[in-house]
């Protein structure tokens, strides 16, 4: 995927998600990435460290995937999300929201909370390896 104007690109994320309920649909959904998983390893091949416009444009953009040290590591954080979601406006804080211009055909709300429950997400990965819960 091509972001900010083209100046940084990046294999695709996976997408994953949580249900919440019995039936079998996502009711939260994220996108991430393995270390060791050929995307893992393509995003890094693709990063010039040397650009400033590739360094910013990346730490924008990654900083709303899960970064993942294993698939186990993934599937214990999945069910920490189940147990742990009714919890998450502690880990809010203070998630600023960047400028989402209206895009016609797009519900906008549904774009931003997409954003702040990725930033979420984040935080609660922090708390689970901080816990040391990832079993690696």
């Amino acid at each position: 995927m091509y972001l900010d104007g083209g100046r940084y690109f990046t294999p695709c994320p996976r997408t994953d998600g949580v249900s919440f309920t019995e039936y079998h649909h996502w009711d939260l959904s994220y996108k991430y990435m393995v270390k060791g998983s050929p995307e893992y390893k393509l995003n890094l091949f693709f990063f010039e460290r040397e650009s400033g416009d590739h360094i910013s444009s990346r730490r924008d953009c990654m900083d709303n995937i899960l970064w993942f040290e294993s698939d186990r590591e993934h599937e214990l954080f999945k069910e920490y999300i189940k147990e742990n979601w009714q919890n998450k406006e502690q880990y809010r804080g203070e998630i600023e929201l960047p400028y989402f211009p209206e895009i016609e055909g797009y519900n906008m709300e549904v774009m931003k909370e997409q954003y702040v429950n990725a930033r979420i997400l984040n935080r609660m990965l922090s708390t689970f390896r901080e816990n040391d819960l990832g079993g690696n």
